[in-house]
């Protein structure tokens, strides 16, 4: 589907459904009612591949499947878009089929937690509650004894060639500093190496969320993550520590590192040897999440439709940029369980 077909599924909705448009460099999310309707763009990326109608229909399948796992009052169905002559419908009888969408429950937006970390209304005890529930989903989901990551030396991969676009708004001094903490990243990941496989040998790489981030939960009825990494399984698949250091970093991005140590209690189990050799593991998993935030707003810069989009991503993307030049040139000391 295009850009064109999308505003006009929006158009034709019933305005008493409170209808809205959330987009993303990957995907169109139509609100309607009750419900939301996700429509993966046809896009090629280094991660990602939905050209063709065949990978896009694959792709919303198997959102579905894995986010049940999480989320199974959120994730519905499997809804294909037809095509009539009066334009796209979504889960029409009739008309070849143009597109899928994935049909999901509409939540409150003012419920996700990125925007009550911004109010000040995330309160312990459901980030606690948070924290059990994937320590409960990590116990259940399958061991990876042969990882589909690519070696930790690539991690910090796929910003440099966006940076001389950055360095027009963002200036040259950041980008130097980004150009030195990606290479100081790589360096890292082959000194950890050992570390890494060693965990993996010991059952803490299992097939998780992989985008385990504030924007991606929602607090009410109860703690509810979403939107998982469907489409690779190089990025799902990972240690306990480096799906929690996301939401860590998420937390420390936001100003809230004290929410932070309440989902790590939470989440790891009790005893865990958070000894000394594992925390710079741990940093180093934070670090590389402030990279991978970085990328997804420089993309989304990059493709801005208007100079609002484009100011926004730009600020999203230098505090992540900073941050990540942040945690190359400290250890931070993070108290676990004192």
């Amino acid at each position: 589907m295009k850009a064109t077909d999308i505003q006009q599924l929006l158009r034709v909705a019933d305005p008493s459904d409170r209808p809205q448009l959330i987009e993303t460099h990957i995907s169109w999310v139509l609100l309607r009612g009750d419900f939301a309707y996700k429509i993966k763009k046809p896009v090629r990326f280094d991660f990602l591949d939905t050209a063709s109608l065949a990978a896009r229909r694959h792709l919303c399948q198997e959102e579905l499947r894995l986010n049940r796992r999480l989320a199974p009052e959120m994730y519905l169905s499997v809804v294909p878009v037809r095509q009539t002559p009066a334009g796209p419908v979504i889960g029409g009888p009739e008309g070849p089929v143009c597109d899928y969408s994935v049909k999901m429950r509409r939540y409150d937006p003012q419920d996700q937690l990125d925007v009550a970390l911004r109010r000040g209304a995330v309160s312990p005890q459901a980030i606690a509650q948070l924290g059990a529930q994937h320590r409960a989903f990590f116990a259940q989901a399958p061991e990876v004894r042969v990882s589909p990551q690519p070696p930790a030396a690539h991690r910090f991969q796929g910003l440099g060639h966006l940076l001389p676009f950055l360095g027009q708004y963002l200036g040259t001094r950041l980008v130097q500093q980004t150009q030195a903490s990606l290479w100081a990243g790589r360096q890292a990941g082959r000194r950890l190496l050992p570390l890494m496989a060693l965990r993996q040998q010991e059952g803490w790489v299992r097939d998780l969320h992989g985008d385990l981030h504030s924007a991606n939960i929602f607090l009410k009825p109860r703690p509810t993550v979403f939107d998982c990494l469907e489409f690779s399984p190089a990025m799902r698949q990972l240690d306990l520590l480096d799906e929690a250091a996301f939401l860590g970093m998420d937390f420390c991005a936001q100003g809230h590192p004290e929410l932070e140590t309440v989902f790590l209690k939470a989440l790891l189990p009790e005893g865990y040897p958070f000894s000394p050799h594992v925390k710079p593991l741990y940093q180093y998993f934070k670090w590389y999440r402030a990279f991978v935030r970085a990328k997804v707003h420089a993309l989304q810069a990059r493709l801005a439709p208007d100079p609002k989009h484009l100011e926004r991503a730009l600020t999203n993307c230098q505090r992540y940029l900073n941050l990540m030049s942040h945690y190359s040139r400290t250890q931070d000391n993070i108290r676990l369980f004192s």
